[in-house]
């Protein structure tokens, strides 16, 4: 019993050390970003118009004139940021999900979705963000990203569920090439360069190939199958986004832009829509609203930092696709997965 509580107390002493440790991180990158920051605006003064507010520092065509310190400090807090909420993200659904017995997938992705959509408008109601109506133009082109965006929150939860996290997340890693291929498929602007492919190519299987090697993985086929569909729904989603705002850039510009929330937020509307459409065609329905523990404060509390984290995982990675690029938002949501296993040959 005493050699029980001990190694439980030393497995909660690592994660809140590992939690410290990334916070610490994440603080050194910010303190750098906002003095690399301050020191461009600086210089840039002379050059350029100094905008109203920080975020139009990154705004199109003025990426450029940034330094390439400031560029590198920025990539950096991204990188942080983001490692920092897909770990939290994927531990609070894998404890979620196994001591509550709550393992409905669909029904979470939705969940996600309406609560993205409600704090995008409370948002705009409140005048925080301004945010264009929907209109039935933007969601018409919106929807087969909506489509498969909503598929592959569903199938990435339902990898978590069922025990299928480590061949799902071993898959994944082959998103940026995925997009790159999506990319060129769609014809979007600016593509990758042959010798950019051909050094994402190698850096991405080389990761795999190293976990491949040092892994046992227990590999099945219909995972296989999930973990191929996800892949592919997700690199559709991005690209397909980043086209849609591509077109909406070049239609309206002479008008108002369209922002990337404002596709962001068409998009939500129609992912809410879809799935719950799915959610009412799924037999899990009556038994996900049965079994709850609702009265449970830690139940509603980890249900919580799961839709919370996770709406604000598939919100960032969607700006990233639109306001960068696909490989960039691929290379985004895996860059802690590919560098693992090279970091361990260190």
């Amino acid at each position: 019993m005493n050699s029980i509580h001990f190694t439980y107390l030393l497995r909660v002493y690592s994660y809140n050390h590992f939690i410290l440790k990334l916070l610490f991180c994440l603080f050194v990158c910010l303190v750098f970003w906002l003095y690399c920051l301050y020191v461009s605006l600086a210089r840039a003064k002379r050059s350029w118009k100094l905008p109203a507010s920080l975020l139009g520092v990154l705004q199109a065509g003025k990426w450029e004139a940034i330094s390439v310190v400031t560029q590198t400090g920025t990539i950096l807090f991204a990188l942080t940021l983001y490692s920092l909420n897909t770990w939290l993200y994927k531990l609070l659904t894998q404890i979620f999900v196994s001591q509550y017995r709550f393992p409905y997938a669909v029904q979470l992705a939705f969940a996600q979705a309406l609560l993205m959509l409600a704090a995008l408008s409370s948002l705009c109601s409140l005048g925080c963000l301004p945010l264009q109506p929907y209109s039935l133009h933007l969601g018409e082109r919106l929807l087969v990203p909506a489509i498969c965006q909503g598929a592959h929150a569903a199938l990435a939860l339902w990898a978590q569920a069922n025990g299928a996290a480590v061949l799902h997340g071993l898959v994944e890693r082959l998103l940026p090439l995925a997009c790159t291929a999506c990319s060129h498929a769609l014809a979007l602007t600016p593509s990758l360069s042959a010798r950019s492919a051909v050094l994402l190519a190698t850096a991405v299987l080389t990761s795999v190939s190293l976990t491949v090697m040092q892994a046992s993985l227990w590999i099945d086929a219909l995972i296989c199958l999930y973990a191929a569909l996800s892949l592919f729904l997700h690199s559709l989603s991005l690209c397909w986004l980043a086209k849609v705002g591509e077109g909406e850039a070049v239609c309206r510009g002479g008008g108002r832009r369209v922002s990337s929330l404002d596709l962001c937020f068409s998009m939500t509307i129609n992912k809410s829509l879809v799935l719950g459409f799915l959610c009412l065609l799924h037999p899990d329905g009556a038994p996900a609203l049965s079994e709850g523990s609702w009265q449970s404060l830690l139940f509603l509390a980890y249900l919580l930092g799961v839709l919370l984290l996770g709406a604000l995982q598939h919100l960032l990675l969607a700006v990233a696709a639109l306001r960068c690029s696909p490989v960039a938002a691929a290379l985004l949501h895996t860059a802690q997965g590919l560098a693992e296993p090279l970091t361990s040959l260190l």
